[in-house]
């Protein structure tokens, strides 16, 4: 075949640059051409490809499909329609079928760009049309349709060219003059007096407002461990952000010398600040015999502070209280189950009046419970292995549903979710153990808790790496409601805590994926809807080993820092657990904080976890005052 191209007409190209500044012309040339097959006009559809390629057609600066590369063919054809030879094209013309791409601007910052065409009759196939046709000059009056805003800048217009008779009276106003551009070095002295103010110009608005100053009285304000959050709001609220100073007044020496105090946020209505203890606190080594202090669960036992806790030397179950309401002091720690490897995943909870303990038998591979014959946990009675199905009793956590005790575990042999409750308030006999949870791998990290009359459980999907939550239907136990996964952002719901927070189930855990400690709560009283997942703490690997408490009316969790090898605490700034105060690290000496388990002890937070390090039990309990003044001052800029 013998393909003969006339070019009958190049016409005007008017190319528009992005945004709006040439928004009024269109990205496209307007081409006719002329084509035969042979000596004779073509007559017909045709397949036409189109390029604009660089003098030599080794650079592609444009093409119909946007595949053309250094000049090659374009992969896809537009259709046209030819009539003795000749046919009309709108080139960069999105709406034309296979048209894809405008004609950008930058395409004529070249100085010699030239069309390429290929052509396809039908029948002797895609054709290169020879030569290439160079754009003229009309091309590119494109650049010179508008000057493109700050073309024209301050170099390029010379001193004095434009004084006051080249300004039109009123062509500058206060829409004209950017905010700050006329200050006081601006203004000749005295060019501005009275009677260049208008009546009413100046009000209040335009005035720096004076500062406000006050004090807050620490005794007044909740310690969360160690640190004080406040927050003030001005009456009135500045014009605009003003500098706020805190100093600390107080008697005492220690915090005088060790703490830290600092505005958190500020803004024209209020500020919020912190002042911290930078002093350790008095960590308590309980069990100090060496290999003591995992599985950690803490409780207040007939008004004192007591712990039960795993003995890995000796593979015991071991049980210690305090003898003062503080837990400053301690008793001797008690050997409760010393007969095989037992005390793994303990969990303590008082039952009818005397302290009682859930933990795995790692000898028999059971589930077994315990409860103390007396209020203080001096004795205790004989161990009862409550499911011996298997290897069951795995992360358990004992509640009391209904007046009765309950457990929830993990069955190891089925993967499953298990749940069981005693026929009696002591719980010296027990039901037949339900298995909840059976597809998959589920029931790790077990939290049961009572959720609007219910038991609950929240625990991890080993299978689908998620965190899981279900609700018993009725107040036994006996029927379950159907699970539900609250958070499937990748590998989540590790070392799982449930509790009811201000009326809706809410649940702390670890992100395993991206090492954070994670917060969510329900959004109704039976967990059957819940909010969004908050990562309370991300910085390093952490949140493993958490426990969720309610203190002082807002939910708090203490946990694991891996990277820093920390005891943490954190605690929400309101009773939702919908924004969260600043982490606290509660003890950072050696490799500490594994294990954690967070209650209410004679009114403030307290902790009871493993110190990997000294291989220790211990034991901390937050400040319950700081005490003494900060005094503030604000003041406009």
């Amino acid at each position: 075949m013998k393909v003969r191209l006339l070019v009958m007409t190049l016409a005007a190209v008017c190319l528009p640059a992005p945004l709006s500044i040439r928004a009024q012309v269109p990205q496209i040339i307007n081409y006719q051409g002329r084509v035969l097959v042979g000596p004779t006009n073509f007559n017909g559809s045709g397949q036409f490809k189109f390029a604009l390629v660089n003098t030599n057609g080794s650079t592609t600066y444009w093409s119909n499909d946007g595949t053309s590369v250094n000049g090659s063919e374009p992969t896809n054809a537009v259709s046209l329609s030819v009539s003795n030879g000749l046919y009309s094209v709108l080139l960069g013309d999105t709406s034309i079928p296979n048209m894809t791409v405008a004609i950008p601007l930058s395409t004529f910052n070249n100085l010699d760009v030239r069309l390429r065409i290929w052509f396809n009759d039908g029948t002797h196939g895609s054709q290169l049309l020879a030569p290439d046709q160079r754009i003229a000059a009309v091309g590119y009056s494109a650049m010179s349709s508008t000057v493109p805003d700050g073309a024209i800048t301050g170099a390029k217009i010379a001193n004095q060219t434009i004084t006051s008779a080249n300004i039109a009276n009123g062509a500058v106003g206060t829409a004209q003059i950017a905010d700050g551009a006329v200050g006081s070095a601006q203004i000749a002295n005295g060019s501005i007096s009275g009677v260049d103010i208008a009546n009413g110009a100046i009000t209040a608005a335009q005035l720096a407002k004076p500062p406000q100053a006050g004090s807050i009285d620490l005794s007044a304000v909740t310690v969360d461990f160690k640190q004080i959050a406040f927050s003030i709001t001005f009456n009135p609220a500045f014009n605009t952000t003003p500098n706020v100073t805190l100093a600390l007044e107080t008697a005492s020496d220690s915090l005088a010398e060790n703490h830290t105090l600092l505005v958190k946020s500020r803004s024209a209505t209020n500020f919020a600040g912190i002042l911290r203890s930078t002093e350790p606190l008095e960590a308590v080594s309980l069990d100090t015999a060496n290999g003591v202090g995992q599985f950690t669960s803490l409780a207040v036992v007939n008004g004192n502070p007591a712990i039960s806790y795993f003995d890995v030397i000796s593979y015991d179950l071991k049980y210690v209280r305090a003898i003062d309401q503080n837990g400053t002091a301690w008793g001797t720690p008690v050997g409760v189950d010393t007969a095989g490897q037992v005390g793994f995943y303990t969990s303590l909870e008082v039952i009818n009046g005397n302290p009682a303990i859930s933990y795995f038998d790692l000898s028999n591979l059971d589930l077994k419970f315990v409860r103390a014959t007396n209020v203080n946990g001096t004795s205790w009675g004989p161990p009862l292995s409550i499911d011996m199905a298997g290897n069951v009793g795995l992360y358990t956590s004992l509640a009391v549903i209904n007046g009765n005790p309950a457990i929830s575990y993990y069955d190891a042999t089925n993967h499953d979710l298990k749940y069981v409750r005693a026929t009696n308030v002591n719980g010296t006999s027990w039901g037949i153990p339900i298995s909840i949870d059976t597809t998959g791998d589920v029931g790790w990290y077990t939290s049961l808790a009572v959720v609007n009359g219910n038991p609950a459980i929240s625990y991890y999907d080993g299978t689908n790496l998620d965190l899981k939550y279900v609700r018993a239907t009725d107040a036994n136990g006996t029927a379950w409601g159907t699970p539900l996964s609250l958070d499937t952002a990748g590998d989540v719901g590790w070392d799982t805590s449930l509790l009811v927070v201000n009326g809706n189930p809410a649940i702390s855990y670890f992100d395993s994926t991206n090492g954070d400690l994670k917060f969510v709560r329900a959004t109704n009283v039976n967990g059957t809807a819940w909010g969004a997942p908050v990562s309370i703490d991300t910085a390093g690997n952490v949140g493993s080993s958490t426990s969720l408490a309610v203190i002082d009316g807002n939910p708090a969790i203490s946990y694991y820092d891996g990277t820093n090898l920390d005891l943490k605490y954190v605690r929400a700034t309101d009773a939702n657990g919908t924004a969260w105060g600043t982490p606290v690290s509660i003890d950072t000496a050696g490799s500490v904080g594994q294990y954690t388990s967070l209650a209410v002890v004679n009114g403030n937070p307290a902790i009871s976890y493993y110190d990997s390090a000294s291989v220790d039990l211990k034991f901390v309990r937050g400040l319950t005052s700081l005490p003494g003044t900060v005094n503030w001052i604000a003041l406009e800029p």
